[in-house]
């Protein structure tokens, strides 16, 4: 994906970490696309962290992104052009974006 929107200088995909904080502070943007998910606990500590979140519309993750607002929401992991033209347009316009973390408010 990162080569295919031309993004491998601006894009670092995570895998799993035994220290999420250190993850979290170096991110500027934070992409959670997953397929189930009961409340959310990853996309709260990065909003936590005022990270702008793009993230599936999953579980209870609705309840405190609020597409457009706060974070992008996308209805299923499979839209995969969706997921990536978010990131793409997050990597490109990571001042606008940024701001969306910094709304405040859950819920």
């Amino acid at each position: 994906m990162r080569l295919n929107l031309g993004l491998q200088d601006r894009l670092e995909l995570m895998g799993s970490t035994e220290q999420p904080e250190l993850a979290l502070a170096a991110m500027d943007i934070f992409a959670y696309p997953t397929t189930g998910e009961s409340v959310g606990w990853v996309v709260l500590e990065a909003m936590a962290m005022e990270l702008p979140v793009i993230s599936t519309a999953v579980g209870a993750v609705p309840s405190f992104v609020r597409h457009g607002e706060n974070g992008f929401l996308m209805e299923k992991v499979q839209d995969e052009e969706i997921l990536a033209s978010l990131i793409g347009l997050a990597c490109y316009a990571v001042d606008v974006v940024v701001d969306l973390g910094h709304v405040r408010g859950v819920g």
